[in-house]
């Protein structure tokens, strides 16, 4: 890409309830889909901290790196995951929007995933 801009494009994220991966629902996808399960089936601290660790800060350029959440409490209390940001040798700033108002304020979720998360 043009001026030093990297592009990379992230598996979808798919979190099941259990305890064990079901390795049928991604079969055949070439690692195009990660994988995870825990008991609850909801995102959680140790999940999202392991999804940004493994995932999301390797693949970041070294300056400036944004990454936008939701202020529901129980997203903004991830301890784990603030300290993973502020530990890597990544410039990571972190954005929360005002609870409840994820779906005026992020297009994607309400125009490409509103289908899925609302049926």
């Amino acid at each position: 890409m043009s001026d030093g801009l990297q592009e990379a494009v992230l598996a979808p994220l798919v979190l099941f309830d259990g305890v064990q991966e079901l390795a049928s629902c991604v079969e055949n996808t070439e690692d195009d889909v990660l994988v995870c399960t825990n008991e609850s089936g909801w995102m959680d601290d140790t999940t999202f901290t392991s999804f940004v660790k493994t995932v999301l800060i390797p693949i970041m350029p070294q300056e400036k790196n944004v990454i936008f959440l939701d202020g529901h409490f129980s997203h903004i209390y991830y301890l784990s995951f603030l300290e993973t940001c502020a530990a890597s040798d990544r410039d990571i700033k972190i954005l929360v929007f005002p609870a409840g108002q994820t779906e005026k304020l992020q297009p994607l979720n309400k125009c490409v995933f509103g289908g899925v998360k609302y049926n």
